[in-house]
């Protein structure tokens, strides 16, 4: 158990943002432990500490060759210690060790390339213990990396020699979930996953889920090196009533360095909305296709110094909710072969299948104080852990409007506003 204390205190229903770095996962990127500063799933606005996209560092080191003077000296040197997933030394079963260094054969370790793009340093740079500490920390929150290391050494000239060390975890997954129902079998779920495509950290990922209602094949593939640092991602398949696709792009707050965020996103698919009648009819289930579209552009800027800093942001989202029809019903539960609506919906049905849509205008302001420990030995599962010790609060105001609709779909005019507050310490 990791000794952190984390109160949050929510209004009006919603989420601002995450103040952990270290506690989060990741929408962001499935494979990564995540921090987003956010309002809600459907407008997040800024990502945390824990994210490894990127942008221009707030205060980038001088280089030795720009005459200015470097007061812990000029790294010289950057070595890289990429391990495997399995050590075959750990153990002096032959079969054991034999499987070891199968396994390690079968799987790809993660790009030098790759580790090299996450640091926020070069050789060259004057070494800052902070721009060091960032690094291992943004490079520890992958998922496929089961830790990450960085240490320092004199080069005996004045300079700073880098070792990096990271150790891969396994980052190809199968799951498949069945149930026994109605006599039978069942294979409800099966994903096939691949966390750490070719060492890249790409994304990918088959989806097959049939339960009732719902029989959806995905695919999903995401990056956290399109055009550089931006992370992308983009996910397509179909359910029985239509096709479905979502995609963003975002280019995120880099640790605690980062001055911009911004992000793009587009979704829209069709799925069912389903009711049960509870035995009052002779049908068992109506089925409601419902078509929803929502796009995204949202932007945020982080002023103060590092650790100690204070975030405004903007997002402006579109949101279409549409009932293409037709309705239908299931009998049983062969979902399969549904039949036609019987007459005409009754009232209670028919009021809650109104098409709506909103282009809503919400603005951010948010502030983090955060400082990161390291721990030994507090996780079951891990050695050594990074935790943020501070707080974050923020807070959101909106306002819906009639504007940028379809044709014929009416417009909601509300106003909303959400607040959060974070907090972790040592207890």
């Amino acid at each position: 158990m990791i000794p952190g204390l984390a109160a949050r205190c929510e209004a009006l229903g919603g989420s601002i943002a995450h103040a952990l770095p270290t506690a989060v996962d990741a929408p962001r990127r499935p494979s990564a432990v995540r921090s987003t500063v956010g309002v809600a799933a459907w407008f997040l606005v800024v990502l945390g500490p824990a994210a490894a996209g990127a942008q221009e560092v707030a205060a980038p080191a001088p280089r030795s060759g720009d005459g200015g003077f470097c007061a812990e000296g000029v790294i010289s040197s950057i070595a890289l210690d990429r391990r495997s997933v399995f050590d075959p030394e750990s153990t002096e079963v032959g079969a054991l060790s034999w499987t070891y260094r199968a396994l390690n054969t079968l799987h790809v370790r993660t790009a030098p390339s790759f580790i090299r793009r996450e640091l926020l340093f070069e050789e060259g740079d004057c070494y800052d213990p902070f721009l060091v500490n960032e690094s291992e920390r943004l490079l520890d929150a992958y998922g496929f990396l089961a830790g990450a290391r960085i240490t320092a050494e004199d080069d005996g000239v004045g300079g700073k020699s880098l070792l990096v060390e990271t150790q891969d975890e396994w980052s190809t997954k199968v799951d498949m979930g069945v149930t026994y129902d109605d006599a039978r079998l069942n294979v409800e779920a099966f994903e096939v996953t691949e966390e750490n495509f070719l060492g890249q950290g790409i994304f990918a990922e088959f989806e097959h889920r049939q339960r009732r209602e719902q029989k959806a094949q995905s695919l999903a593939l995401a990056t956290p090196r399109l055009f550089g640092r931006a992370d992308a991602r983009i996910r397509f398949g179909r359910d029985r009533p239509g096709r479905f696709f979502d995609q963003y792009v975002r280019y995120p707050f880099i640790g605690e360095t980062g001055r911009y965020s911004v992000r793009q996103g587009y979704s829209q698919g069709t799925t069912f909305f389903s009711y049960s009648t509870d035995g009052t009819a002779e049908y068992d289930q109506v089925l409601v296709p419902q078509y929803r579209e929502v796009i995204e552009l949202s932007g945020a800027q982080r002023f103060g110094e590092r650790g100690r800093s204070w975030i405004a942001g903007m997002t402006l989202t579109r949101d279409v909710i549409r009932f293409p029809g037709p309705t239908e019903v299931v009998y049983g539960v062969d979902f399969d072969e549904p039949q036609p609506y019987p007459g005409d919906l009754p009232p209670d049905l028919e009021s809650q299948l109104a098409e709506s849509g909103a282009t809503r205008v919400s603005l951010h302001v948010g502030t983090r104080r955060f400082r990161f420990v390291e721990y030994q030995g507090i996780d079951g599962l891990r050695d050594r852990v990074i935790v943020g010790h501070g707080f974050y609060a923020g807070a959101t105001v909106g306002k819906g409007f009639d504007l940028f609709l379809p044709a014929g779909v009416p417009g909601i005019d509300d106003v909303f506003g959400r607040a959060h507050f974070s907090f972790g310490a040592p207890i």
